[in-house]
């Protein structure tokens, strides 16, 4: 009788978090893996390894190996609010071991909210309060935006 054994057969994503609806914008991608990924050997060296995650809308930063199997990509930027990413975990030759399959996940940031100032004089014109950076131009599609002396 012959068996034959894989080692690292099936390799996957088993997490990807933050995920889903996020309420805090300042938040690390946490990816955990099924088997280690990078040997421990190597655990010295773990940053110079090639980072098998992608991120659209584009978000630069970088990738860090907390152990053999968790990888933490730590953006440069909080993400943007009113934005949906994909978060993408490719099959890579670069691992240890070949993942079976790609990951994607999605991960949503809070709409875009406004809010008036508890305490305001509308003779001063009317504050709006928003929760993320807003060109004019697009705000406008949606309010009409004028000065206290009438000129748009």
């Amino acid at each position: 009788m012959t068996y034959r054994i894989r080692a690292g057969e099936n390799a996957r994503v088993t997490n990807i978090f933050p995920q889903g609806n996020l309420e805090n914008i300042d938040h690390n991608v946490i990816v955990t893996f099924s088997l280690p990924m990078i040997p421990l050997a190597k655990l010295d060296t773990k940053d110079t390894f090639s980072c098998p995650l992608t991120i659209t809308l584009s978000v630069n930063g970088r990738c860090h190996w907390l152990n053999s199997s968790t990888l933490e990509f730590i953006p440069e930027r909080s993400f943007q609010n009113a934005t949906t990413y994909r978060i993408t975990v490719e099959k890579t030759g670069s691992l240890l071991f070949p993942l079976s399959l790609s990951y994607t996940a999605t991960l949503m940031t809070p709409p875009l909210s406004v809010t008036l100032p508890s305490h305001f004089l509308p003779e001063n014109g009317i504050p709006l309060i928003l929760n993320a950076a807003v060109e004019k131009a697009e705000l406008e599609k949606y309010v009409r935006v004028f000065s206290l002396s009438g000129n748009t």
